[in-house]
């Protein structure tokens, strides 16, 4: 392939720069290394911005063009958007709460390892002699 060939592929590029854009992202804000292709995080981010894409093109419900079928019951003509308010809910819910579940996690398995660490350190010091008696607060004047 050559390297002019990106260039006529809008399409993986696209799918490239999101990918990019998306590990960027995750490595900063949550410290998850994402897999290059096909990584759930990114594909929750896609799942959850979808429908604001789609929603906001012009003409694409009736809500758009008339306001007050927010007030109208989701059976009614043009009240269609009602009905997949939850999928999208649900989609924004799973972008937001499992990077923060996995962060909580890991900072939990962390705090307990490194309270192991030092109390085993501190268990460690207590059971040897010191070389140096006095603490520093207490230099001879």
């Amino acid at each position: 392939m050559s390297s002019l060939s990106c260039l006529t592929d809008w399409h993986r590029a696209e799918v490239g720069l999101d990918s990019a854009v998306g590990a960027i992202i995750m490595a900063i804000t949550f410290a998850i290394k994402v897999k290059e292709t096909n990584d759930p995080y990114i594909q929750y981010a896609e799942d959850a911005i979808l429908p604001f894409i789609q929603t906001t093109q012009p003409g694409s419900y009736f809500v758009n063009l008339f306001p007050i079928l927010q007030y109208a019951p989701s059976w009614f003509p043009g009240g269609t958007f009602k009905k997949h308010v939850p999928l999208w809910v649900q989609h924004l819910r799973r972008l937001l709460d499992i990077p923060v579940d996995v962060v909580k996690d890991e900072l939990a398995s962390a705090s307990f390892l490194l309270e192991n660490i030092l109390t085993a350190s501190h268990r460690q010091m207590a059971s040897t002699r010191h070389p140096w008696p006095m603490s520093f607060s207490q230099t001879p004047k």
